[in-house]
């Protein structure tokens, strides 16, 4: 059953190849209108300018700020859902504001992802 209410979703990933292949997987999915940024500092002009997406698929581990950094900073002004992705969950560092899903970056994990999203 898929999430009606998601209809524009943010993918940030330092890893540009990652972000074309989850991109790809969440339009297959059914995802109208799919985002992709390599820098949070870019996607968060973007939020600026155009408002908050429906949900937002962020990478842990990037050089100018880490994922919960990032969701940090966007949700001081909007609501949001996201989850965040890593290689290296046990790394991850909340912040006492707020806990995101975090998803291992593993085989299967694009899918886990588009599941998520899609309600199921």
């Amino acid at each position: 059953m898929k999430n009606k209410d998601i209809k524009k979703v943010m993918v940030i990933d330092d890893t540009s190849s990652i972000t074309e292949a989850l991109g790809k997987w969440l339009k297959i999915g059914g995802v109208q209108d799919v985002v992709l940024f390599d820098n949070p500092l870019e996607a968060i002009e973007e939020i600026k300018k155009n408002g908050a997406p429906d949900f937002i698929v962020t990478d842990y581990n990037m050089p100018e700020m880490n994922g919960v950094e990032f969701l940090d900073k966007i949700s001081q002004k909007h609501d949001i859902n996201a989850v965040i992705m890593t290689a290296y969950p046990s790394e991850v560092k909340f912040s006492t504001k707020q806990v995101y899903e975090v998803i291992e970056k593993k085989l299967g994990f694009m899918q886990v992802i588009v599941q998520k999203i899609n309600g199921n």
